[in-house]
């Protein structure tokens, strides 16, 4: 299994600390986590040249930035690095699963709470 490149989005920093925590240490070669979406696209294009492989875990319900916004941002750019990402929400809506799908870049959408077997199951994956 490749070592994984890993970006955690949410407003919550005690949801970002427990994914980090339930993230498998020995495939992860860089995790950052980020409470605005805002910042994690300034650091995105900053990364763009690296041609690096990023799995990124997003909220979707922030303020400031929303992830959806954020992922609209994302599909409009073109990226050197590549992305995957994982809607991870407390929203209950059928509708955002089904919007979720509209997007290139995700790859699937977990409901809070992440159990760590979802979380080993989608890195084998990406």
């Amino acid at each position: 299994m490749a070592v994984k490149n890993i970006l955690i989005i949410d407003d919550d920093p005690i949801f970002c600390f427990l994914l980090e925590k339930q993230l498998p240490k020995d495939i992860i070669s860089f995790t950052k986590s980020f409470n605005q979406a805002k910042e994690a696209l300034n650091f995105v294009a900053k990364k763009n040249n690296d041609d690096s492989d990023f799995l990124i875990f997003l909220d979707l319900n922030m303020p400031g930035m929303s992830g959806w916004e954020f992922l609209d941002v994302v599909q409009k750019n073109e990226y050197a690095c590549i992305f995957k990402i994982v809607i991870v929400t407390s929203s209950v809506n059928p509708e955002d699963e089904r919007k979720a799908t509209t997007y290139s870049y995700v790859m699937d959408f977990l409901n809070k709470p992440v159990a760590r077997q979802e979380l080993v199951k989608i890195l084998e994956a990406f």
